[in-house]
């Protein structure tokens, strides 16, 4: 007479297996979600930047005499806030020529905080 089913010592060790297995899992799912969110938020950022040295482009180019605060790390125009996260915030005239210098505050969050830095020069009529 055979004896059909499995032993207390079998059961244990495919129990840890599927735990050791689902813990392997859920530990990238979580990494991967972490990481894709970082990454949309850097980008966000980006998008910040650009839409402010377009702003600034723009009011230099109209000569419109609006008013640009760095205060903290928001960037505001006549207090309106235009960009958030800016670290840097330079605007060097030299005759027809305007020099815009943005840079992003890093993330504190971020895993490997990264830089990001925007130039443009500008012919203002």
């Amino acid at each position: 007479m055979t004896r059909r089913g499995f032993t207390l010592m079998e059961v244990m060790i495919a129990t840890a297996l599927v735990a050791i297995v689902t813990g392997s899992l859920s530990l990238m799912a979580w990494s991967f979600h972490k990481i894709e969110t970082t990454s949309r938020a850097y980008h966000d950022d980006l998008a910040g930047l650009r839409r402010a040295v377009q702003a600034v482009e723009r009011d230099l180019r109209a000569d419109s005499g609006a008013r640009y605060e760095l205060d903290g790390t928001t960037l505001r125009r006549d207090g309106a806030v235009v960009a958030r996260r800016i670290a840097v915030f330079e605007v060097e005239h030299d005759g027809p020529l305007a020099t815009i210098r943005l840079e992003l505050a890093p993330r504190s969050t971020a895993p490997s905080p990264r830089r990001a830095r925007i130039e443009a020069e500008v012919w203002m009529r």
